[in-house]
């Protein structure tokens, strides 16, 4: 599969993902790691950047977002995982201050990607994690729905919020709209499979 997508499978390295918000910097020596098994991914890792050309930074999900980055200037790209949990602990903000504090990318040029992940028409979630919500985000009204005695969080909105407030233009900002949930004949869905499920992978490289 790697080979039809145009990359060898020694280009990625991914990470064992622990629902936080602690950013790798990958360098040379990283590429590689977790990219035939699990056992040499990065170590409770949700995010990663990079300027090193031919390392794929790949996340794996199956309903929590993937967060894609890239700036054109700096030549950097990111990657994020982002559940509820590395949402409220604002995996995007910290991202992009890894991408400025390290590369000196100006959020201004940055170009960020919200890929397949569960909707705010399908996202239902309990009293933890609205008072999370409430207590950590801006504008959580916005981002929680009561709907006839449910409630529905919206993890679309919640990080694109977060990546407008740390300077990214909503310009800049692209969603895909595709809930996992919904369409779980094409993506997994820990939802959909009530918790037993696979992940789908998403990655971004700098090519040259």
């Amino acid at each position: 599969m790697s080979e039809v997508l145009g990359f060898k499978i020694e280009s990625i390295t991914s990470a064992k993902q622990v629902h936080g918000n602690k950013v790798a910097i990958v360098t040379k020596d990283m590429r590689g790691k977790g990219a035939k098994e699990q056992g040499s991914a990065l170590e409770s890792i949700d995010a990663m950047v990079t300027d090193t050309p031919g390392i794929l930074l790949m996340i794996q999900v199956a309903d929590c977002v993937p967060l894609l980055f890239y700036d054109p200037i700096k030549k950097v790209v990111g990657a994020a995982h982002a559940g509820w949990r590395g949402t409220v602990l604002q995996i995007a903000r910290h991202t992009i201050d890894t991408m400025a504090r390290k590369y000196r990318s100006d959020p201004a040029d940055i170009y960020v990607g919200i890929g397949p992940s569960i909707g705010p028409c399908c996202y239902e979630v309990g009293h933890e994690v609205v008072h999370e919500v409430t207590k950590n985000l801006n504008n959580a009204k916005k981002l929680i729905k009561a709907e006839n005695g449910h409630t529905f969080f919206d993890l679309w909105e919640a990080n694109k919020q977060q990546l407008i407030g740390s300077g990214i233009p909503s310009s800049n900002i692209e969603v895909a709209g595709i809930c996992t949930h919904c369409n779980s004949d094409t993506f997994f869905s820990s939802r959909a499979g009530k918790g037993i499920t696979g992940r789908f992978a998403a990655g971004i490289m700098i090519t040259n």
